[in-house]
């Protein structure tokens, strides 16, 4: 993102919820810093995955379960 990163987002909608509701919000990166991961936990991601540690396969198929079933995480 050009003008925050994840975590100015994640505190920015957690100060100012949208709305309406948009389903989870799932972090995709590759910082991988026990911190960092708490900290967007913490404000609210529903899940937050690692670029490097996962194969396209094993990301679509993360992904789509919250499509699926975005109640159930």
């Amino acid at each position: 993102m050009p003008n925050m990163d994840g975590l100015q987002y994640l505190e920015q909608i957690k100060q100012t919820p949208p709305k309406t509701r948009n389903g989870p919000t799932i972090v995709l990166t590759n910082v991988s810093q026990d911190s960092v991961v708490q900290k967007a936990l913490d404000l609210g991601a529903a899940a937050y995955f690692i670029k490097a540690s996962l194969n396209p396969d094993q990301l679509l198929k993360e992904v789509r379960s919250f499509l699926l079933e975005p109640e159930a995480k």
